[in-house]
């Protein structure tokens, strides 16, 4: 089979009325796949292809104050518009499975898998103060001061290879991997480029299942050398409880990176990462209540952060002296443990067709180190009618959907980097947002509706709107529709 999805976005402010100038995402994703299997049923294969490709014209939120970011059409960028940020992704899978008994499957994983990430600025002399440089200062650009040309490629080969099996109430894998990557930079190689990586792996699970639906699930990896992830959980009718214990490595961006504006060259230290988890199942007659909490503290945590120096200015004959300030988002790594505890309860209730779907998620930092930023509490509720609705509608759902968060310090985000990072000046608010939506299954088509933020302008300015991140406004009240239609039986 196949599928594909496209999605198009326009402009939420500094358009100008032209549909084809206004438009600001492209994204495109397509999947091919096929099996095929023995006439003995001893070997299948699986094989498939997936792409994906986000193309956008980056506009680095609105050029205005924190109140006065919710008027859209009268709002302008803090980017010009000739910034471009582009990623594809491709996808190629083979599984192999041969069938020796029910215990014992021998199976064999091979994927090719293949980024390509690129940010280009053809008008950095303008967008310059929005990246923290003085565009004045040829200093301050490694390579070229009139643009940024980022073209990054990362190639992954990974070959997987082991032994499975069922039996009874046992459930087990065991296996070995190997992954080789390179990274380069298309517009810098003879400066970035990461070939010849290679990382070996050992690893394996079992599951335990009991008639009660009890479940036991252990499962652990090693990457020989370095890194590994320990995890184990419990599961019954009426709770669970879990342990994990992660021990990884700096991601390539966190380590090593090289740009037009920025460059470094790291050697972090490995992430420690303990977590202890457990939840309750409660059911009183059409009531369920689940209550769950997790406790965390992670050593060695890496973030990034904006960074200021003072860099002095040439001096000549036409200009006087002067001092320039510049700013750079770069990795950090912090030497504190960090703690966070998190409580989430979880009331759903049905009658008849109707049903009240409400989680709550209460999140504290206890370490007080405030790296890690969220809302100090979340509150989604969900209301719906599911059933048959229409004579020619099989199945139908209508609802309405309603999130609040409380007020924190979100990071920003700095999209030639496709990083966010610490700050400390912008108070992403408290806001309730309400959606309604409709959803249809008329035989094989599924068409849904959705209108969202409908409370947009409830409140008086400047609480009529909601930012996700620095900058970033919310989406405005917004019609969305689609529809997925499947061509088999």
């Amino acid at each position: 089979g196949f599928s594909y999805q496209r999605i198009n976005a326009f402009r939420q402010y500094g358009a100008i009325g032209d549909p084809l100038q206004d438009a600001i995402l492209e994204l495109y994703t397509g999947s091919f796949y096929t099996r095929w299997q023995s006439k003995d049923r001893k070997y299948q294969l699986l094989a498939s292809y997936t792409h994906f490709t986000h193309q956008m014209q980056e506009q680095g939120g609105i050029d205005d104050g924190q109140d006065s970011l919710y008027s859209y059409g009268d709002e302008i960028a803090q980017l010009s518009n000739e910034v471009q940020n582009w990623q594809t992704r491709n996808r190629i899978r083979l599984y192999n499975e041969y069938k020796m008994a029910d215990l014992f499957r021998l199976f064999f994983i091979t994927e090719y898998f293949w980024q390509r990430d690129n940010y280009r600025d053809e008008d950095l002399v303008t967008n310059a103060s929005f990246y923290g440089v003085d565009s004045l200062l040829t200093e301050n650009f490694l390579v070229d001061s009139a643009r940024i040309g980022d073209n990054y490629r990362y190639r992954l080969f990974t070959q997987k290879g082991g032994i499975k099996g069922q039996k009874g109430a046992i459930n087990y894998w065991a296996y070995a991997k190997r992954r080789d990557y390179s990274v380069s930079n298309g517009e810098y190689d003879s400066t970035y480029t990461i070939r010849g990586r290679s990382e070996n792996f050992v690893g394996g699970r079992i599951n335990l299942y009991l008639a009660d639906s009890t479940l036991f699930d252990v499962e652990g990896e090693y990457l020989i050398g370095r890194d590994y992830l320990l995890k184990a959980q419990f599961k019954s009718k009426w709770f669970s409880a879990g342990v994990q214990s992660t021990f990884y490595s700096p991601t390539i961006a966190q380590d090593n990176y090289f740009s037009n504006i920025d460059r470094w060259d790291n050697n972090f230290n490995s992430t420690l990462s303990n977590d202890i988890f457990g939840e309750l199942r409660l059911s009183l007659g059409n009531l369920e209540i689940n209550p769950s909490g997790r406790y965390s503290i992670i050593n060695n945590y890496i973030y990034f952060q904006e960074l200021v120096n003072e860099t002095e200015a040439p001096n000549d004959e036409s200009e006087e002296s002067d001092n320039s300030r510049r700013s750079s988002v770069v990795p950090q790594q912090s030497s504190a443990a960090i703690q966070q505890l998190q409580f989430r309860l979880q009331l759903n209730y049905q009658w008849r067709k109707l049903h009240f779907d409400n989680n709550v998620t209460y999140t504290s930092e206890i370490s007080n180190t405030n790296l890690l930023r969220f809302p100090e509490l979340l509150i989604n509720s969900h209301v719906y009618y599911s059933g048959k609705i229409f004579r020619d509608v099989e199945y139908g759902q209508v609802g309405l959907q309603f999130n609040y968060r409380t007020a924190f310090r979100a990071d920003a985000y700095a999209p030639a980097f496709k990083q966010f990072y610490l700050q400390d000046d912008f108070l992403v608010r408290n806001y309730p947002l309400l959606d309604v939506y409709a959803s249809f299954l008329i035989k094989k088509v599924r068409v849904f509706l959705k209108l969202s933020h409908v409370n947009q302008g409830w409140l008086p300015p400047p609480l009529d709107g909601y930012a996700v991140t620095p900058f970033y406004a919310g989406m405005q009240r917004t019609l969305s529709f689609g529809f997925n239609w499947l061509f088999f039986d």
